[in-house]
Order: C-alpha cells, then sequence, then structure tokens
C-alpha cells in the first residue's frame, strides 16, 4: 500500500558525504496573474533543505530530484507551527482576563506574547528531534 506523500520537484545544490542540499523554487499559485510583480506573497521564496542519504554519492550539483515527505508529517508540522502557538496566546489571553479581570489588556498581551516567546524558543532546542522526526526521502 503506498503511503500518501508530498511531493516536490527540486535541484541539487551541493552534495557532502551523506548529506544532499537541494532547493525547491516554490512558485506562487497566482504566477499568471497580472499583478505578480506587485505581489508580496511570501510563497513565492526558494526554499533550501539539507537531507540526510547513504546515498549522496550517486548525486551530482545540478541535478533535479523529487523530494518527498508523510503527508501526515505536513499536518504535524502545521500543529506545531501554526495551530499551537496560537491556541496557546488565546488561553492565555481568556485566562488571564478571566482570572484578572483588573489587569491592564497590554499587560496580558504582554503575558501572551512572552509565552510564545518561551514556545518558540522550546521548539528551538529541541530543533534536533524534531529534525530526526521529519524525514525526507530523495528520489531521482
Amino acid at each position: 500500500m503506498k503511503q500518501d506523500c508530498i511531493e516536490q520537484t527540486a535541484k541539487i545544490i551541493a552534495v557532502e558525504h551523506e548529506e544532499i542540499t537541494v532547493v525547491i523554487n516554490r512558485k506562487s499559485a497566482c504566477s499568471s496573474c497580472h499583478a505578480k510583480a506587485a505581489c508580496t506573497s511570501l510563497d513565492k521564496k526558494d526554499h533550501v533543505l539539507t537531507l540526510q542519504t547513504p546515498d549522496a554519492h550517486k548525486y551530482i550539483v545540478g541535478e533535479e530530484v523529487k523530494i518527498q515527505m508523510a503527508t501526515s508529517l505536513g499536518t504535524k508540522a502545521v500543529m506545531i507551527g501554526f495551530v499551537l502557538p496560537t491556541t496557546i496566546l488565546i488561553v492565555i489571553i481568556a485566562v488571564f482576563s478571566s482570572l484578572f479581570p483588573e489587569l491592564n489588556q497590554g499587560l496580558i498581551a504582554i503575558f501572551a506574547l512572552f509565552a510564545y516567546v518561551v514556545y518558540c524558543l522550546l521548539l528551538y532546542a529541541s530543533r534536533h528531534k524534531l529534525n530526526s522526526q521529519f524525514k525526507f526521502t530523495i528520489k531521482k
């Protein structure tokens, strides 16, 4: 049974030992739009990934490859990157507003932002563990 995968075309920019660095050229969904020159869409940036593979010696710089990741990992990334921090902000604001109604709303917002910074630091501290969970595969 084939697992659902997210697949992107990428170009190899570096090969070292058991690592391959690729660049994924992301194109905006509105690339045919007449106003694309004025668009500041964030989804037009190139993304650089470093992949671990014992077959790195089989690839050459400049080669086009397919990069795959399980769809479930994409969902997990969205949860970690967007849903969880947004939930933390909302919960902190709701709890502080209901438990301490006399507190200034600006102060409550500062507490919520502090919680978000702590979350980001925890994410950064666990980046190696997260990196081992998000596995990409590469195919010619």
